[in-house]
Order: structure tokens, then sequence, then C-alpha cells
């Protein structure tokens, strides 16, 4: 197992704050999978459908703008018809 230092985010799996600089919206994919209570499995699925808008930093970093994710899936809501 890789030491972890506690004030160096970069060795941290899943750091509680961001690092500074960075905005606290931006979060990986478990964290976004934590957030809408989903599996990451889920998340990737949304991803590939393009169901969720994403920032792919490079091949194997993806982030995502927890707002525009939320505001992304409002838009497929789907409200009870008056009858």
């Amino acid at each position: 197992m890789p030491k972890t230092l506690k004030n160096d985010v970069r060795l941290q799996r899943y750091p509680t704050e961001p690092p500074a600089g960075w905005p606290a919206l931006i979060i990986t994919k478990p964290e976004l999978a934590r957030e809408l209570r989903v599996s990451i499995r889920t998340v990737e699925n949304m991803m590939a459908q393009r169901i969720i808008p994403f920032i792919r930093a490079t091949k194997r970093s993806v982030r995502f703008h927890l707002p525009r994710v939320l505001a992304a899936l409002e838009k497929r809501e789907v409200r009870e018809v008056g009858r």
C-alpha cells in the first residue's frame, strides 16, 4: 500500500477537501457516485449515454462540475401529467 501524507492531496485516494485553487464543485467519478447515491458503473453508463456532462482532462482522468450534472439530470425528470 502506498504511503500517504496527511497534507499531500495527490497521494490521498479520496481527499476530503479539494486542493488549493481548485473549485469545490469539480468532483471525481467516485465522489459523483456518492453524491448521486448510485454506483460508479451507473455514472460510467450515464457518461457513455451522454446523459451527464463531464470533463476529460486526460485519457484516464474524468471530472464533473456538480451543478451542471444536476441540471442535466433535472432536464430528464419525468413529471406526472394532471388527470
